[in-house]
């Protein structure tokens, strides 16, 4: 439910956020509308728990929830890197970054990494033994009990180079390429700083562009981190198993699915806390709305039901006095 409600704030905020950059709308919705998707998963296991005979592998919801869960997680992660590579050349090349970094360049972009990542999970959730007699599609999903909901099964020995290539495309290449990033924006933001502070000879100037500069790449920064937190533990131990055959407790297990799972909401926090103007655009369209409805509201009472004021109160005597004289003529 939380990811749920949190990512609708998201998807009705980020397109109000004024001095956002369009590039950055059209990712922070990509990533809204995909831990959506895996929010809503969650109800698919309620469901699932509620019909013991949906958890099957062989059943059709279990297969596509698996699969959509699966695809969500990884596209969630792809979907950081392009906002650090957004980030790094709205700053390291300003002049060229709109003609560089366009909004169809990045849709395409996106459509060729969702497109890669169902190769490799369709590749991964096949042709299983656990799942029927003979290889079939989408029978490498399985339902965990930690989590309550199917997906692709990234635990199988017999799998483990695609389990492999999934690992490396979705955690360990954005995890490289994002620290090399924020590294890189670092390093650039100190350097034309102390340009500019050299060349005005401020040390004041120095310190305020510095941290003017860095202030930006905080909200990327904490996404990123909270992304990777929240997975490192599952993939390690789905690679871990893949490997050695060695089974995690299924505390570690709990662990780590909670963690997963926690990152389709936990970015709704981030920006609240790390972002002044989403909290300001988020308060003018709903703390505005509501304090409108309440106008409305008050309005319609008073319509119906008229505050009695003082000057009604006198009109009343007034009238109720001269109803008395003709009553006694």
């Amino acid at each position: 439910m939380a990811a749920i409600l949190g990512n609708t704030i998201n998807l009705i905020v980020l397109t109000k956020v004024k001095k956002m950059m369009a590039n950055q709308v059209i990712l922070l919705r990509i990533l809204a509308i995909t831990d959506f998707v895996s929010g809503t998963q969650c109800f698919v296991g309620v469901i699932q728990q509620c019909f013991p005979h949906l958890q099957s592998c062989t059943h059709i919801i279990c297969k596509l929830s698996g699969l959509i869960l699966s695809l969500c997680c990884a596209n969630a992660s792809f979907t950081l890197v392009l906002i650090a590579v957004d980030k790094t050349v709205s700053i390291v090349k300003p002049l060229q970054y709109h003609s560089l970094m366009t909004p169809y360049r990045i849709k395409a972009v996106m459509a060729l990494s969702v497109l890669l990542q169902l190769a490799l999970l369709l590749y991964i959730s096949s042709g299983d033994p656990n799942c029927g007699n003979q290889p079939q599609i989408l029978s490498n999903v399985i339902y965990m009990q930690e989590w309550g909901n199917c997906i692709i099964d990234f635990h199988n020995p017999a799998l483990k180079m695609g389990t492999l290539s999934l690992y490396l495309y979705v955690v360990v290449l954005p995890a490289v390429m994002i620290a090399s990033t924020y590294f890189l924006l670092a390093t650039v933001s100190c350097r034309q700083s102390r340009q500019i502070a050299a060349s005005v000879r401020d040390s004041k100037i120095l310190k305020d562009l510095r941290k003017k500069e860095l202030k930006g790449l905080k909200l990327a920064f904490a996404i990123t981190i909270s992304f990777l937190l929240s997975w490192v533990m599952f993939s390690t131990l789905a690679i871990r198993e893949s490997f050695t055959e060695k089974k995690a407790t299924p505390v570690a297990k709990l662990i780590g699915g909670v963690l997963a799972i926690s990152s389709s909401w936990t970015n709704t926090f981030i920006y609240f806390f790390i972002y002044a103007e989403f909290r300001r655009t988020a308060k003018k369209l709903f703390y505005g709305k509501l304090k409108s409805v309440s106008k409305m509201s008050s309005s319609n009472h008073e319509t119906w039901f008229p505050r009695i004021t003082k000057q009604d109160t006198a009109e009343e005597e007034r009238f109720g006095a001269k109803v008395n004289v003709l009553t006694k003529v």
